[in-house]
């Protein structure tokens, strides 16, 4: 948490611009933050759960819940299914911003400045997780 905020500030205050695509039925129907959703996301992908059945069966613990409630008001860690529901309706550009904006304070900052390639120049990874995806088995190996 300390680096998260070291870079980016809070975490709540870091997704804040990020709009609430959600449309609840009635009032009091959405029971986490988006600040929250992301950040159990990010925590999935940090902690290599793999599934986001997991962030219900390995994060939703007494410690955690307390952290969701200090940083963005919620109960609880926000459920799998609550998370991925929330990423398919986000704009993507927003949360490319958020990302862009990210890589460009470290840059600015010079924290990436010792890993430079030959002195000059930054590598960078690419992560296509999912890019392709097949509903059954696309060839016999």
């Amino acid at each position: 948490m300390s680096t998260f905020a070291h870079f980016l500030g809070a975490p709540a205050d870091y997704f804040r611009s990020i709009a609430d695509p959600r449309r609840p039925r009635h009032a009091g129907a959405l029971l986490y933050s988006v600040a929250g959703c992301l950040f159990a996301g990010i925590l999935m992908f940090l902690t290599r759960l793999g599934a986001r059945r997991q962030i219900g069966l390995r994060l939703n613990t007494v410690a955690t819940a307390q952290l969701f409630q200090t940083l963005f008001g919620d109960d609880k860690v926000p459920h799998g299914d609550t998370v991925r529901d929330l990423y398919v309706q986000l704009d993507e550009r927003a949360v490319e911003e958020k990302h862009l904006r990210f890589v460009e304070n470290l840059i600015n900052a010079k924290v990436l400045y010792p890993w430079r390639l030959l002195d000059a120049y930054y590598t960078v990874a690419l992560d296509a997780t999912q890019i392709f995806c097949y509903a059954k088995r696309h060839c016999p190996h």
